[in-house]
């Protein structure tokens, strides 16, 4: 059956203030497909979701309009930061960790042949690195940057490091925005790395995270 209605869930983009009107809109519009409509294509939400304004007018929206993905990003966090069951916990984790997502087609931007370590073979795909948040009361992604594979003698290609050390860069950066008056002036979270790369010896790795002088020391064993 048709989706008639934006899910409940999505009411939240009205207050994100880094999208206008019209993306607020195509925000939701894309949301409810996402988790409502069986093919999660733009044509196939199109088709399921009737108050897509046409296939053209979201594709459009998710590759033509011009908008802060970071501030966006920021938006969401402070959204959950405000809720006790998924606000940072000092007890809580930051998983480092990057996946390989098997693709059928060439379109997708670094769809290339990667060595994927669970299935012990090759797979054409997509890697993103990405950061997750968990404790013991909730898990929700962070934030991901795509990892394209460089070619030999390119030396200003971004590698898996330092597309790890934007990304904790970038959560250094929440965890200073997002501490409320009242928490402690010396909070932390562990910060755990867990990367698919071709040395073994520094694939797994664990730092402790100081907020306050945005400094990471090493954890004692």
């Amino acid at each position: 059956m048709p989706i008639t209605e934006f899910l409940s869930c999505t009411s939240v983009s009205d207050e994100f203030e880094s999208l206008s009107p019209a993306q607020r809109y195509h925000a939701k519009t894309y949301a409810t497909g996402l988790v409502a409509a069986s093919n999660k294509t733009v044509a196939g939400i199109a088709r399921k979701v009737l108050s897509v304004q046409g296939k053209r007018a979201l594709n459009k929206f998710l590759t033509e309009y011009d908008w802060d993905e970071q501030e966006f990003n920021h938006e969401r966090l402070e959204k959950l930061r405000k809720h006790g069951e998924t606000r940072w916990s000092q007890n809580g984790y930051i998983i480092l960790d990057d996946t390989i997502t098997e693709k059928a087609g060439d379109f997708v931007p670094g769809v290339v042949r990667f060595y994927d370590h669970a299935e012990g073979d090759s797979v054409w795909g997509q890697d993103l690195i990405y950061a997750f948040y968990a404790d013991d009361k909730t898990a929700y992604p962070l934030t991901y940057r795509p990892y394209e594979k460089q070619d030999e003698g390119d030396q200003d290609h971004d590698t898996k490091y330092d597309l790890v050390r934007e990304i904790v860069t970038e959560l250094e950066e929440e965890v200073v925005c997002l501490r409320t008056p009242t928490s402690s002036t010396r909070s932390s979270l562990t910060i755990l790395a867990f990367l698919n790369i071709s040395n073994p010896t520094a694939r797994t790795g664990s730092a402790r995270y100081g907020a306050i002088d945005r400094q990471p020391t090493a954890e004692k064993s």
